[in-house]
């Protein structure tokens, strides 16, 4: 899945940049200028998607980008741990389960999923194939 959400500028009449996302209506932030906006979108962005990862709920799919919004991209390791996540609800699968398919605690899973942990991407990479799933990395022109 690509992980690129939508976000709609809006100037500020006393200046600078309010920012919001239509999939993830508590995703609110702003910045000084446009730069500063979309850096504070970025920020905001994971600590929204963190939210959902936390409390165990799916995370909103990005809709469409339409002219008038801005995509806002995941870091790439955020966006790998994201698709570990979604593979493990779907497959109903227990951290526990995971780990003893690669010989990890529960608690490293639980890692490996946790936005805001730094992981090795590569063990992020052989967890996604335990569970069926690829990655392919694409850069863009910007």
């Amino acid at each position: 899945m690509r992980y690129v959400y939508p976000c709609i500028l809006e100037a500020e009449h006393e200046g600078g940049f309010f920012v919001r996302f239509p999939d993830l209506p508590e995703a609110l932030t702003g910045g000084r200028d446009r730069e500063d906006a979309l850096a504070m979108a970025k920020d905001c962005l994971v600590s929204a998607l963190s939210l959902y990862v936390r409390n165990g709920e799916d995370v909103p799919i990005p809709s469409p980008i339409r002219d008038s919004q801005v995509p806002v991209t995941v870091p790439a390791v955020i966006a790998a741990k994201l698709d570990l996540y979604a593979a493990i609800r779907q497959q109903c699968l227990s951290k526990t389960d995971l780990g003893e398919r690669l010989g990890l605690s529960a608690s490293a899973i639980s890692r490996l999923t946790d936005l805001g942990q730094p992981s090795n991407f590569e063990r992020i990479e052989i967890a996604l194939r335990a569970v069926g799933r690829g990655l392919v990395v694409e850069s863009h022109a910007l």
